[in-house]
């Protein structure tokens, strides 16, 4: 009997420390969405997992008809395992994939069935490519991955040879390649067939093939310089099993959780891969390494849960002590309720902030100073001297009596408003546009936006000096500020047509396209303002607090109104129901907790949902 158990406790170690999906998550990844029980997902087809923006990646593998009529469970997957879309780089390549558990391997290739056997440099790992993506399956588990190299590296090495070929200015190289004779020569090269094998970095100039149009060489660097990184990637993840797992402590401890799925930012990693501040890191490096440091240590971390018809996301932003000390004293602020009674109960939305400035002020001035301070160039120490000028003439008590640290919004929904648009006209005869005025109709969003003040009479000064101001105006679409009994009013305020609104008084001030509440209401929708529940919840949702009715929220929001990332991560949500709710914890030490409750009201599956909510994080990630 001793025989068996020994050999029981045998393979349950060999199981415990088998290789699982999640050890295939590289420590390149920067985001990671976990789902833990992908049993959630079975009933969903293939189909409606390719519309998804994170299963970009697969969407030609999934759409391209061998799999129509499925669902996930027919995939080969291992429903025991987590799947894991990820995202990341280093900042000299990106990647972006998948890895996953396999429960029937010939299963699976129905779906990746364009991807064809290569050969494989890495013992134990089975290699395929289809195009730019590849597929690598390591025993029971696999990684769907795609590399591609950071483009001013490529144009970076392009140049070098490029140049030190004899090539000419590139940017004057359209003029030449026109040229009969040569652009016969270029047409020639370009139908040449080429094969580039994966070199060292210092070889792929001598791999080229030379001849080429500046931009067919940019092609062959990008080609080549991506077989060099999937190498690389391959090594360390594959080989060498430097995963995200062991790199990173947080994102292994969110492994061991029972929840339906998980999410992973490294906002520092993004910090330093991010393109936006290479002008900085090379103009005031000092100063990029002090912001840097600040932002050591930046993670946003999250487990999602369901129950009936409930998703709840549990949300831990981290950060390092010095933000932390910062966001602990901006947390203190005591919940400002002057502006409830300006939320109407048929509001769709509404949000509210909290922050306590004046407690924060000395921090954030002695972190600003020790930026700015870092460096000894001209702009930095200009910067220097007026954070110190302010910080000693500024008026605290003023200052924080006219803007106390309290906001909100709220959204009422869409309204047609009339409105003027100029329309050009083609004139055949002269050749000519002929511009006109004609009446419209527009969508217009009904919103309402504040902040809490005490300091009613500095604000109405400055609204009396604008009105001066704008007098001057006289042209037939002009703006004007004019004062009333109980707000202003700013004419032609929206849309060239629509006039604005400010209420100024009873602690708060007021802006919104609301004819309503500034003519009707001044003094808040009494009766009709937001019930005391809702109320209640607002006071008690910590110092972020929002609210949506999903029903309505953003099937009314028109497109036209959005950016395409932004319509990205409204499209989810749209044809929707339920009511959203995010609240928050106060901040300590180095992490601030937050909690989103997503209450859905159809009997769609439940797995639909979660996918919607992966989707939008996903979005918002990217």
């Amino acid at each position: 009997m001793k025989y068996v158990t020994l050999i029981t406790l045998f393979f349950a170690s060999i199981s415990g420390f088998a290789q699982r999906s999640e050890d295939l998550v590289p420590e390149e990844a920067i985001s990671v969405l976990s789902i833990n029980n992908i049993n959630l997902l079975q009933k969903i087809s293939l189909d409606e997992l390719a519309q998804y923006r994170f299963m970009e990646e697969l969407h030609h593998e999934i759409t391209d008809g061998s799999t129509a009529g499925w669902s996930l469970k027919d995939s080969g997957f291992d429903f025991d395992q987590k799947m894991n879309v990820f995202q990341g780089g280093t900042g000299d390549y990106f990647v972006t994939g998948m890895s996953f558990g396999i429960k029937d391997k010939e299963r699976m290739f129905t779906i990746f069935d364009d991807f064809e056997s290569i050969a494989s440099n890495f013992s134990g790992v089975e290699m395929y490519a289809s195009y730019f993506n590849r597929l690598a399956i390591q025993g029971e588990n696999a990684i769907f991955f795609r590399i591609w190299t950071d483009f001013d590296l490529v144009s970076e090495i392009t140049d070098s040879i490029w140049y030190s070929r004899g090539g000419g200015y590139r940017w004057e190289y359209y003029d030449d390649e026109y040229e009969g004779e040569y652009y016969e020569e270029w047409n020639e090269i370009e139908s040449e067939e080429e094969v580039i094998a994966i070199p060292p970095p210092e070889e792929i100039e001598e791999n080229l093939v030379t001849g080429k149009t500046y931009y067919e060489l940019l092609d062959s660097v990008e080609v080549a310089m991506n077989e060099i990184y999937l190498e690389v990637f391959a090594q360390k993840l594959l080989v060498e099993k430097r995963n995200l797992k062991k790199a990173n402590a947080e994102f292994a401890n969110q492994l061991n959780s029972n929840s339906e799925g998980s999410y992973f930012v490294n906002n520092t990693q993004n910090f330093v891969n991010s393109n936006e501040f290479d002008w900085m890191q090379r103009r005031n490096p000092e100063v990029y390494k002090r912001m840097k440091d600040l932002y050591n240590g930046n993670i946003l971390s999250g487990n999602f849960y369901i129950d009936d018809n409930t998703i709840k996301l549990d949300l831990k932003a981290q950060y390092g002590e010095e933000l932390g000390s910062i966001y602990e004293k901006l947390g203190s602020a005591k919940f400002d309720k002057s502006f409830l009674p300006y939320i109407n109960e048929d509001d769709i939305a509404y949000a509210s902030f909290q922050a306590d400035y004046e407690n924060a002020y000395d921090l954030i001035y002695d972190t600003g100073m020790s930026i700015v301070t870092q460096s000894d160039r001209e702009d930095m120490v200009a910067m220097s001297i007026t954070f110190d000028i302010l910080y000693a003439f500024l008026d605290k008590e003023t200052l924080f009596e006219t803007f106390k640290g309290s906001a909100f919004m709220s959204y009422k929904g869409i309204q047609k408003v009339k409105t003027k648009v100029i329309v050009f006209d083609y004139d055949e005869e002269t050749f000519e546009y002929i511009e006109r005025e004609e009446d419209a109709e527009e969508d217009m969003p009904v919103f309402t936006m504040g902040f809490a003040t005490d300091n009613h009479d500095l604000i109405n000064r400055i609204m009396r000096h604008s009105q001066r101001s704008l007098a001057r105006y006289n042209h037939e679409n002009a703006s004007y500020l004019i004062e009333h009994e109980n707000y202003w009013e700013i004419t032609n305020g929206m849309l060239g047509s629509v006039s604005m609104y400010i209420i100024n008084k009873n602690g708060v001030f007021i802006l919104t396209n609301d004819e309503n509440l500034a003519k009707e209401h001044s003094n808040g929708f009494g009766s009709n303002a937001i019930p005391k529940k809702r109320m209640k919840a607002a006071r008690k949702g910590g110092s972020v607090y929002a609210y949506a009715d999903m029903n309505r929220a953003i099937d009314e929001l028109p497109k036209e109104m959005f950016n395409h990332r932004e319509n990205e991560m409204l499209d989810v949500f749209r044809g929707k129901s339920g009511t959203v709710e995010l609240t928050s914890a106060k901040s300590s030490g180095t992490k601030s907790d937050y909690a989103l409750t997503y209450t859905f009201e159809s009997e769609e599956d439940s797995g639909k949902y979660i996918l919607d909510l992966i989707n939008s994080l996903y979005v918002i990630s990217n």
